[in-house]
């Protein structure tokens, strides 16, 4: 499992992924719950990804869809502006 952001305090991990898997994301995190029972998992996509960022909403605590200006949008808000 590669984190690519990891914040002790708040016990956050931020994961970046281009293209998004459900399958293997859903493994990633059921390892990271089995390690860190209270952890929050943010699953990060590219703007371009943001059709299928809509369908991992409940694979992760939270997706975010990373947009090239540098907002950053829920997948709900991004179909609204994209």
């Amino acid at each position: 499992m590669c984190i690519d952001i990891y914040e002790e305090r708040l016990v956050l991990f931020v994961e970046c992924e281009r293209q998004p898997e459900r399958k293997a994301v859903i493994e990633r995190l059921k390892r990271l719950k089995d390690a860190y029972p209270t952890a929050k998992f943010v699953l990060a996509t590219q703007d371009r990804m943001g059709w299928r960022a809509l369908r991992l909403g409940q694979v992760a605590d939270e997706v975010w869809v990373v947009c090239r200006d540098g907002r950053i949008l829920t997948p709900a808000e991004w179909a609204i502006h994209f």
